[in-house]
């Protein structure tokens, strides 16, 4: 027994050895020492300033604890590797950093981040180095909005990216071929980014675009095809204020299965990023500049607003259904509008303001039952303004610079032209007598109404009369046709003789 109960307490000294064990090496994944200088000598360059970062309110600095002998995977927007404890992850997004980003910066020390955020800060116009290319491990870079300016940094050592938000940098150049080389990207942000010249065939190479903004940007639409019309994986893509012009390619929206698809799960929310971050951009939607910072997966959307194309909308843009935001305005479209805008059964936001569209608008519409946002201001329409279903909310400045069009909800009345609505009467319809029905008053439907009650009463009366032979020849041929039916039945059956009796 005192054998059995040494081994028994030598069991037990082995598993708290175990866990002391465990919990002392965890402690010790501390991040490495050359990478926690680095993360400090970075800060030390800066100003904390609120006041020169646009659009942040952060409520504190979370490099606060950043302090010197504390373990740096502990610090705010600081992430580590669990297993090698280097940093592979740093946010530093809006975060109000005042300063210059310099060549020699300890920053590109970090040799092994995978997520960079340096978004919506003021690097006080600091270059784009070549520097940015050490960081041979990155999947996600965002600069966004933060006082950076070019030249392009761009080259195939930055292979594994798959986001690049470098909207509102001031590249001031051609967007240059070496984009191409970028093909694992899936997220692909450039807005006005002063980028000019033709779009660069090797955009075609990013197969794998999810995401797309070029807008903002002064660009030629000489490969527009070839270019973007194959990105098949494309759910998003904002090509606004690019100053393209022409008509769009008739096959242009043929190329873009994803945004054909509506297959998501909409019992639960999916959004686009990695265990790093979530992906964020800042797109036109619903008349309004909204900043997403979390890009929900079934959000599809295609931008091609204040340009000059003209012509007629390709047809093809019928077979873009899982559509949620879909902006023409502010081109130089003409023609109808195109019946096959039907298809976009998902459609929550259409734009289609300030062109040269004619004809009316088509009665179809209302089948859009997600529409919240209906624009088709300052065109040529005519005719009745549809009417039911979501086409009830939309306010009068949805239709003005129309002079053609009547209708609810403008003050113009169509006259005697039948608007097409849905099938409810008029609330005056129980306390007003006063309408007509295709040229008919009142009088004559009255006259009509006594006509049918007197040759009602001759009807009835000849039945009573000959209600014996009536029953024979309806309910005695049956009777003898079905001599096994229910109970139930014969019960029925003489019920209703007995009501006919009572006549």
């Amino acid at each position: 027994m005192g054998f059995l109960l040494s081994n028994y307490q030598l069991t037990i000294c082995i598993l708290l050895y175990s866990l002391i064990f465990c919990f002392s090496s965890s402690s010790t994944h501390l991040c490495h020492n050359d990478e926690s200088t680095a993360l400090l000598q970075f800060k030390q360059l800066f100003s904390f300033n609120c006041s020169v970062s646009d659009g942040c309110y952060p409520s504190s600095n979370n490099t606060d604890n950043w302090k010197d002998g504390t373990d740096c995977c502990a610090w705010g927007g600081v992430t580590c590797d669990n297993t090698t404890s280097h940093v592979i992850g740093l946010d530093l997004s809006c975060k109000c950093l005042y300063g210059t980003i310099h060549p020699n910066s300890s920053l590109f020390n970090l040799v092994h981040l995978q997520h960079l955020d340096l978004s919506e800060n003021n690097f006080n116009h600091s270059e784009i180095l070549p520097s940015f290319g050490r960081f041979t491990n990155l999947t996600h870079l965002d600069l966004y909005s933060s006082n950076l300016s070019g030249p392009s940094f761009i080259n195939g050592t930055l292979r594994h990216l798959r986001l690049l938000d470098l909207s509102f940098i001031d590249f001031t150049g051609e967007l240059l071929n070496s984009i191409g080389q970028l093909e694992s990207l899936e997220e692909l942000f450039l807005g006005y980014c002063n980028l000019f010249g033709t779009i660069p065939t090797s955009l075609g190479n990013l197969t794998r675009l999810i995401g797309l903004d070029l807008g903002g940007n002064k660009l030629i639409n000489d490969q527009f095809t070839s270019s973007i019309g194959h990105l098949k994986n494309l759910e998003v893509l904002y090509l606004n204020d690019c100053n393209f012009s022409g008509t769009l390619p008739s096959k242009f929206f043929e190329g873009m299965p994803s945004m054909m698809m509506d297959d998501e799960d909409k019992s639960f929310l999916n959004y686009m990023g990695s265990r790093y971050g979530y992906y964020s951009v800042t797109i036109k939607n619903k008349g309004l500049d909204m900043t997403f910072t979390r890009i929900i997966t079934t959000l599809k959307a295609v931008d091609f607003s204040h340009n000059k194309f003209d012509g007629k909308i390709p047809i093809s843009i019928g077979r873009l259904k899982a559509l949620r935001v879909l902006n023409f305005s502010r081109n130089g479209f003409t023609g109808p509008i195109p019946l096959s805008l039907v298809n976009l059964t998902e459609l929550e936001s259409l734009d289609l303001s300030q062109n040269k569209f004619s004809g009316e608008i088509p009665q179809q519409l209302t089948s859009l039952t997600f529409l919240e946002v209906f624009d088709v201001s300052q065109n040529n329409l005519t005719g009745i303004i549809p009417r039911g279903q979501q086409f009830e909310t939309f306010s009068n400045t949805s239709y003005e610079g129309n002079l053609g069009l009547c209708g609810f909800p403008l003050s113009k009345n169509c006259g005697n032209v039948q608007i097409a609505e849905s099938p409810t009467l008029p609330s005056s319809f129980s306390h007003n007598f006063k309408f007509k029905f295709d040229g008919f008053g009142w009088e004559a439907v009255l006259m009509g109404y006594g006509c049918g009650v007197l040759l009602g009463l001759l009807i009835g009366s000849y039945i009573i009369q000959r209600k014996e032979e009536w029953l024979v020849r309806i309910f005695g041929v049956k009777m003898r046709q079905h001599g096994k039916r229910s109970k139930k039945v014969w019960k029925k059956i003489a019920h209703t003789k007995s009501i006919l009796n009572c006549l």
